[in-house]
This record gives C-alpha cells, structure tokens and sequence, in this order.
C-alpha cells in the first residue's frame, strides 16, 4: 500500500526531510543559522560567523571533538561535500537551534516588555477615564441642586 502525501500534509515536511541528504540538511542549516543576512555580508563573511558559532556550541557542548575548518563548512554550505558525519551535522543543527533559542527568549522579552508598556497605558487612560466621569457627575450633583427654570 503507498501512501500518498501532499505538499502541505504535516507527514510530507517529515517526509522530505527524512530523505534529504546530510549535506543538504548541513547546508539549510547553515543558513538557518545566518538568517537574516545583512545586505552588507560578504558569502566568506557569513561562512566565517557560521564556522564561529558551530564551533563554539559544538566544543562547548561536547558534541566536537575539534573544531571543524572554514573551508569544510562553505563546502557543507554550498553543498559542494561528499558526505558530512554525524558529529559535524549534529554541531551544525546545536548551533542553529541555540540561535532560535535565544531569537524566541529575545522575542518573549520584547513582547512582555510591550505588555507592559500597553498595561501601563491603559492604566492612565483608565485614570483619565474616572477622573472625566467623577467630574461630569460632580457637575450633574450641583445641577440637581439648582432650581429648574419652569418659564422655557
């Protein structure tokens, strides 16, 4: 039996993904992890931070031995390599996800912080609000007061 899957089907991602190659998941992964990409970045720029950041996760979390060279990451990058091991793909997919990590704590804290902000506003809005409602009903108070004109 085979089972059909469509492009937009949540088993079709998995699907493709499973049947990629090493290097061409190295390659999207590098990119990931560069992403965005300043219009001023050079190709050899992009390749330098990419090499930086998965050394520095892949021997700071143990999962390299050595520090893997620039020149095997833009062959990994450009898809350019035979085959990538276990040990270089797994660095390379450390180093994209702690960037997506620390992309998604910076958004979480901007969001709260915006929160924040907005809950403060309302506040004073809220404030003004009662301030104008107490005063418009100080108004009606005294009006009650006054004799109505019965000659209109």
């Amino acid at each position: 039996m085979s089972v059909h899957l469509t492009e937009g089907s949540a088993d079709s991602a998995e699907s493709e993904a499973s049947h990629m190659s090493g290097v061409a998941q190295a390659s999207e992964a590098l990119d990931q992890l560069v992403q965005p990409w300043p219009a001023r970045k050079s190709f050899k720029e992009a390749v330098a931070i990419a090499t930086k950041l998965v050394n520095d996760i892949g021997i700071k979390s143990k999962i390299l031995s050595a520090p893997i060279k620039h020149s095997r990451i833009e062959d990994l990058w450009k898809r350019e390599a035979r085959r990538v091991n276990a040990e270089e793909l797994d660095a390379i997919r450390a180093a994209r996800d702690a960037k997506l990590q620390r992309n998604a704590s910076d958004q979480h804290q901007r969001l709260v912080a915006r929160i924040a902000r907005l809950e403060a506003a309302l506040r004073l809005s809220d404030e003004d609000a009662y301030r104008e409602l107490a005063g418009e009903r100080r108004e009606l108070a005294r009006g009650a007061d006054r004799p109505l004109d019965r000659h209109a």
